[in-house]
């Protein structure tokens, strides 16, 4: 019967003088001593089995996670407490909801919404005209409202700004130094052209009540008296003591006005307390044309007429006739 060896024991170690023992003279099984040993002689380094390091990799990827969303957690609850913040100074309850909506869902009342909208912009007056360009970032343009007015298309309403209005600017506001909105771009580009708020507020009034709007036929251009050079402005204020009224420019051929013998550099006055500028002026045809939907269908527009080149001044009655826009093509009435 064969007998298994015993180990030495390590008593019967070699190199017991102090020097360190090489680990391959060594045989039989590693003990205590000997790996106490062995750390003398080469560093000890940790191994990790392959299931310790895939816990610590889960670990660790746990902890990533939590604190990812933690952090996100903490901007939930940031944006969440600065819209409450923002609901709570802007969102008012309006009085005319009905109760059971207002209180499942507080919406900002219509009449919060609408900026806030001044009066008719003035000549010479300082503003910015708003737009967006290209990108979609906000432009603004200082500037001011000059002295000059024109007309287009039988429209004698437009005013100018001195500043340079981006592309794409056609519809952005233009705000004086209040910060109330006083007009709108209607032109964009150097020298923009403007329209009155007012008439934009009297357009979508009428709009809003009737689907459509209607203004007199009025085919003649103008020129404000007050806006002219100063030597013109002299010579009409000496000759034929004039000091206000407009000047016509333009008068459409075989038109009614032209059939009462208006020409072309009269100047005309409104007998109406309708204004003194041509904005003011386009602000009464428009409320005349309400009048028209509203029902009053037979009115007419006194005018005193100068005849500059010769001693004539005389008062005519201009029969009015309205044109009705629906805003789509084909379908504009004049009746």
């Amino acid at each position: 019967m064969s007998t298994r060896s015993k180990s030495t024991p390590d008593s019967d170690l070699r190199s017991h003088d102090g020097s360190n023992p090489s680990p391959e003279s060594w045989s039989g099984r590693l003990t205590r001593s000997r790996a106490k040993q062995i750390g003398l002689v080469l560093p000890i380094q940790a191994v990790e089995s392959p299931g310790i390091s895939s816990n610590n990799k889960k670990k660790r990827k746990r902890r990533e996670i939590e604190e990812e969303t933690a952090k996100k957690q903490a901007q939930m609850s940031a944006a969440a407490a600065a819209v409450d913040r923002l609901q709570k100074l802007t969102l008012r309850r309006d009085k005319e909801d009905e109760p059971s909506t207002a209180a499942a869902l507080p919406t900002p009342s219509h009449k919060n919404m609408v900026p806030a909208f001044g009066s008719t912009p003035k000549y010479g007056q300082e503003i910015l005209a708003l737009s967006r360009d290209e990108n979609m970032s906000l432009v603004a343009r200082r500037g001011a409202i000059t002295w000059s007015d024109g007309s287009l298309m039988w429209r004698n309403h437009y005013m100018f700004v001195d500043c340079d209005v981006p592309e794409g600017g056609e519809g952005g506001p233009v705000v004086g130094t209040g910060g109330s909105t006083i007009g709108m771009v209607y032109i964009d580009g150097p020298g923009a052209v403007i329209i009155s708020i007012s008439i934009i507020c009297t357009f979508f009034e009428i709009w809003k009540q009737f689907s459509c709007v209607a203004r007199p036929v009025f085919e003649v251009d103008l020129k404000s008296v007050e806006l002219a050079g100063v030597l013109f402005r002299e010579e009409l204020s000496l000759k034929h003591n004039i000091n206000g009224g407009f000047i016509v420019e333009r008068i459409a051929d075989d038109s009614a006005l032209e059939h009462l013998g208006v020409r072309r550099g009269d100047v005309i006055f409104f007998e109406d307390e309708c204004g003194t500028t041509l904005p003011e002026i386009e602000d009464y045809l428009l409320s005349l044309g309400w009048r028209y939907l509203q029902g009053m269908k037979s009115m007419v527009l006194k005018l005193l007429v100068h005849d500059i080149e010769g001693p004539c001044k005389e008062t005519i009655t201009l029969p009015l006739e309205f044109s009705v826009d629906s805003g789509k093509f084909g379908c504009f009435d004049e009746q």
